[in-house]
Formats: structure tokens, C-alpha cells, sequence
């Protein structure tokens, strides 16, 4: 892991508490329990909101340069083919 993603998951760890601290004490405010406000921020900062647009700027999955091809994904490559289908032919 380089330190480029080391740096990135933890900047996003601070988001996620600090937000769900700032949900948490407006839930107590509001005479509803705290885990209220750490349900809202887990749902306003997860990929629901806006088709995934608010969570994929503030943690990017991607790194830079990255176009998000593919260019082989394992299931791809260990899959067999069959040549003929098992049991007898008509």
C-alpha cells in the first residue's frame, strides 16, 4: 500500500467520524438517540445519494491515471470452455 492510499483511507476515516459526530449531537438536540446520526451520516456519505456523486468525490476509488478499464478480470481468465456437452449425442 502505498502512502498515497494510506493517506486517503485515513482522510476518509476522519470524514466519516467527524460527520458522524456532527449528525450525532444534532440527533441529541433533537431528543432522538445518537445512533440516528451515525445511521444519517453512513447513509448521506454511502453510494445512494446521488447516484454514488457525493461518496466518489469524497473517497475516490480510483487511483490517478486510472481510466477504469479492465483489462482481465479472473473470472474471464480461469474460465473453461467445454468443447462438446456431456452425455451422448443424438
Amino acid at each position: 500500500m502505498t502512502t498515497h492510499q494510506t493517506a486517503m483511507i485515513m482522510m476518509g476515516l476522519a470524514v466519516v467520524l467527524a460527520l458522524a459526530h456532527v449528525l450525532e449531537r444534532l440527533a441529541r438536540r433533537c431528543g432522538q438517540p445518537a445512533v440516528l446520526g451515525e445511521i444519517l451520516a453512513g447513509i448521506l456519505l454511502g453510494p445512494t445519494p446521488f447516484h454514488g456523486a457525493l461518496s466518489d468525490t469524497v473517497f475516490p476509488t480510483r487511483a490517478p491515471g486510472d481510466d477504469g478499464r479492465v483489462t482481465d478480470t479472473p473470472s474471464r481468465s480461469g474460465r473453461r470452455r467445454r468443447t462438446a456437452a456431456p452425455g451422448p449425442s443424438p
